[in-house]
């Protein structure tokens, strides 16, 4: 069975005017956000051939599964595809918080191996007739960058974030201090990384600015969204 991923359909879409592209954080100020997670099943399509009966019964669990966390962490299935998932986390000001909550949450419980992407930041939402149902859809910047993160960026067993909108210093901390046991590195995606070079090392603090920045690529490997700075840690090996 070949099943189309978000990261596939993703890649056609026109990048929206989001002015912000460097992940600088603010003050403690709270500031209001909203994010989007994708997930997708590593080497599905291999494990539909190989036995589509005992992968059906996985995906209706991991439906449940996946269903069951997002809404304790204030978010919702958008759409699936096949075995991968878009979810929306509503707005708050600790939105990126509970979505990297949520994921590390669906890996610790999940038995299918997966990739998570997540990105906070503005977006389109728009409601379409479908099926003789309202259903909502979610689209621009952040959207487009948290499916690079799914698709580009994360590792089997991992997650990568970023935002592309600033976040607060108490949000930064609460995430630096949820993530620092599975050892996060950063990782720059820009135009220009010649004069990111001596940006790279090692960092002291407790916000994810300060987290070790271990490369710099370039952003054209992300396929059209803007410069970011990404963050990423395997949860199981």
């Amino acid at each position: 069975m070949k099943v189309k991923k978000f990261g596939e359909i993703y890649e056609a879409i026109q990048v929206s005017g989001n002015t912000q592209t460097t992940n600088n954080v603010q003050s403690d100020s709270p500031v209001s956000e909203k994010a989007i997670m994708f997930t997708d099943v590593v080497g599905s399509s291999a494990k539909w051939a190989e036995d589509p009966e005992t992968m059906k019964e996985q995906l209706d669990k991991h439906f449940n599964t996946i269903n069951n966390i997002a809404k304790k962490w204030s978010g919702f299935v958008v759409k699936t595809i096949g075995d991968a998932f878009m979810i929306y986390f509503k707005e708050s000001d600790k939105t990126l918080f509970n979505a990297v909550n949520c994921a590390i949450e669906v890996l610790n419980t999940e038995q299918l191996p997966l990739r998570i992407g997540i990105c906070s930041g503005d977006m389109e939402e728009k409601t379409y007739i479908l099926q003789d149902a309202n259903l909502k859809d979610y689209f621009g910047n952040a959207v487009n960058t948290a499916s690079r993160m799914e698709s580009k960026v994360a590792e089997p067993g991992g997650i990568a974030f970023t935002y592309t909108n600033n976040i607060s210093k108490t949000e930064s901390t609460s995430i630096v201090n949820l993530i620092e046991k599975y050892k996060p590195i950063a990782t720059k995606y820009s135009n220009d990384c010649n004069s990111d070079k001596e940006m790279q090392g090692k960092r002291s603090g407790r916000l994810l600015t300060d987290i070790h920045l271990a490369a710099c690529k370039s952003v054209q490997e992300l396929k059209g969204v803007k410069e970011l700075t990404a963050f990423s840690f395997k949860v199981k090996q």
